[in-house]
């Protein structure tokens, strides 16, 4: 299952620490006491990091991924994503940290909530393919209740918002 320390390092990644109560459900894990954002995440046995992060100040939802690689912040790489459901190319932006950020957010909200496994495959300088695999079980419970939370807390600092 997940690694507590990797988890309480989630929280952590993008942009700012914040201390967070988190629950677990199956192979994900759910952040909804940010002052910042709210997140739903699952680290893989690699310790890389796949999950949807919602933001109040923006109200913007992104998904991101956290892989053990470097990259230059505000770049575009392109990336294949394969589920038991299908395969779709999308690309990653860089952001803080070396943390990529899709940039097809109805497609990996799709394969997110829908299939029972994530693989993201990057091409590397070097000709090789870095490739990580998730885990989403739990997946479909932890991305609807974290949204919720994260809309409920936006609903509340701003009656005429909408949260996507």
């Amino acid at each position: 299952m997940l690694n507590k320390t990797v988890l309480s390092l989630i929280a952590c990644i993008f942009p700012l620490c914040v201390n967070a109560a988190e629950k677990i459900h199956k192979d994900w894990i759910i952040g909804t006491e940010g002052d910042e954002y709210y997140y739903s995440a699952t680290v893989n046995k690699s310790d890389h990091i796949f999950g949807k992060y919602c933001y109040f100040e923006s109200e913007n939802c992104i998904y991101l991924t956290a892989v053990d690689i470097t990259c230059t912040k505000g770049n575009k790489y392109p990336v294949l994503v394969n589920t038991d459901t299908g395969a779709f190319h999308v690309s990653l932006m860089c952001g803080d940290s070396n943390v990529l950020i899709f940039d097809e957010f109805d497609s990996i909200n799709e394969a997110a909530t829908k299939g029972k496994q994530l693989g993201i495959s990057i091409p590397m300088e070097s000709g090789l393919f870095k490739v990580t695999r998730f885990s989403l079980s739990g997946s479909t419970y932890s991305i609807e209740t974290m949204t919720k939370e994260a809309f409920k807390r936006i609903q509340a600092d701003s009656p005429d918002s909408q949260l996507l």
